[in-house]
């Protein structure tokens, strides 16, 4: 559950609202565009969950994971250690997680673009998924669970995100983080288009950080199967990289901000931050932020303020 508030100064009002897209960059052999991490990160309670179950991907022990490559292309998700392969040049060049120091999944269709063995090109499609191999059995006392997992990745056209079963793989619930059309989805956390928490660049953070309240499939489940997956639709696309998986007791009160921002509405309709402008087009300065409830419990009387000197801004509580 999440809104966002919008406070000018002078006024405040609380409103649900979609943020604003950053324009698609093209990717091409030579020249890729200018990509960014996102400026800020969730403030949130994550260091108190209860771990139920968790991997790290150790490249020396793979069995606990089955991948299985179905695309025209062989390659796939893989066990890597050490620096990304790639034939372009992206902004970042290993997985910066907890544990990525023995290990980490990967999969990577920039590596084979351009040509040679397993070449990434028209009706080279990469299809492949990853999934435990045994049951997860932690759930079965735990009515209110989340995902939790630490990952890199640049999109272009690539579709990735995460399924869960509840019942050893009989049926499947999926959690979109990309498409072949939209890089701009919310943190997995409601699988929609309310947050874009990968707005700005083509490239997520290193590490991105996401959870998933997987509690409507997984709580109180007892052969739970986690399934990452990727599929580079046909295109020469770029990678995922995935470390430090688990499953978490969601915490009862865990409230998040998120991507809070400030500045004012630009001529033509967008707000950008905070600049010189003439002094006969002073425009207000608006202060948001998206707050959500990653708790289990229901959370009354949530309101975000700014202060501002000695001006206090805040906006309508809300139950969420």
């Amino acid at each position: 559950i999440c809104f966002l508030v919008l406070l000018a100064v002078g006024s405040f009002s609380a409103q649900v609202n979609k943020s604003n897209v950053t324009p698609l960059l093209k990717k091409n052999a030579t020249t890729i565009g200018t990509s960014k991490k996102s400026s800020s990160k969730p403030i949130s309670q994550t260091e108190k969950a209860t771990i139920l179950w968790s991997d790290d991907f150790d490249a020396a022990t793979p069995g606990n994971w089955i991948i299985n490559t179905t695309g025209t292309n062989t390659a796939g998700w893989e066990f890597k250690t050490g620096n990304y392969d790639f034939n372009s040049t992206p902004p970042f060049t290993t997985l910066e997680s907890t544990t990525s120091a023995n290990g980490y999944l990967m999969v990577n269709s920039d590596k084979f673009g351009g040509g040679g063995a397993n070449a990434d090109t028209d009706g080279t499609r990469i299809t492949t998924t990853v999934t435990t191999a045994a049951a997860i059995t932690a759930c079965s006392a735990e009515p209110f669970v989340r995902l939790r997992f630490e990952h890199n990745f640049r999109w272009w056209h690539d579709s990735r995100g995460v399924r869960i079963s509840p019942d050893n793989g009989v049926t499947w619930v999926d959690y979109a983080l990309s498409n072949d059309i939209d890089y701009n989805l919310d943190d997995a956390s409601t699988a929609d288009t309310t947050e874009g928490h990968y707005s700005g660049g083509q490239s997520s953070e290193n590490p991105q950080i996401t959870t998933i309240d997987i509690s409507s499939v997984a709580g109180n489940a007892s052969q739970v199967l986690i399934q990452f997956y990727y599929d580079d639709n046909d295109w020469w696309g770029w990678y995922w990289a995935i470390d430090d998986v688990s499953i978490e007791v969601l915490e009862d009160y865990d409230l998040t901000l998120v991507s809070p921002y400030w500045g004012a509405l630009g001529a033509w309709g967008e707000r950008i931050g905070y600049y010189k402008i003439p002094a006969n087009q002073v425009a207000p300065v608006e202060f948001s932020g998206a707050v959500k409830n990653n708790g289990a419990q229901i959370q009354s009387g949530v309101t975000v303020s700014t202060t501002i000197g000695a001006t206090t801004l805040t906006s309508a509580p809300v139950q969420l």
